[in-house]
């Protein structure tokens, strides 16, 4: 009644029990696993299982249990990403978004976002950003103070704005 009579009772049923839930499941991979997790669980409790009338009954039973659960989780998953709807758009990686991350690691002051985003559309476009609330002449934390030099934009844009332009 020890590990002998599991071996044989498992090379006695494992290919009928399979073609049975792959007739189920539909999926070959599906029901092996399956089919192993009710094994498994057969083996934990081979005394008892053992003892049955009909233990490939009890592994059969099992392993359908097993499958309608993972048909039900399939389901709710299924249902939860109908209602999330399409992935966002995510934006093409450019030369100009590595640019503003680059930018962006040079201020590490308390609003580097205002001035990052100042310096970087100034020298890209040509004129300031009214989308951060920054202007020309207006003082923000994330400005280098007097007497510093402006960080270098990696931008080719031919000449430099001032901060008052």
């Amino acid at each position: 009644m020890g590990d002998d009579s599991f071996a044989a009772f498992y090379t006695a049923s494992y290919q009928r029990l399979l073609g049975q839930l792959f007739a189920v499941t539909g999926d070959l991979a599906e029901a092996e696993n399956l089919l192993q997790e009710a094994y498994a669980r057969a083996f934990a409790r081979w005394a008892q299982v053992h003892a049955y009338d009909r233990p490939e009954a009890w592994v059969r039973r099992v392993a359908l249990n097993l499958a309608a659960v993972a048909a039900r989780r399939l389901r709710r998953r299924a249902v939860a990403l109908w209602r999330l709807g399409p992935p966002p758009v995510v934006p093409e990686l450019s030369p100009e978004l590595l640019d503003l991350h680059k930018a962006r690691g040079r201020f590490r002051s308390g609003s580097g976002r205002s001035s990052c985003c100042t310096i970087w559309w100034a020298c890209r476009s040509r004129r300031w950003p009214t989308s951060c609330g920054c202007r020309p002449g207006r003082s923000s934390p994330g400005w280098p103070a007097a007497g510093v030099p402006w960080p270098r934009c990696s931008i080719p844009t031919g000449r430099r704005l001032r901060k008052d332009e």
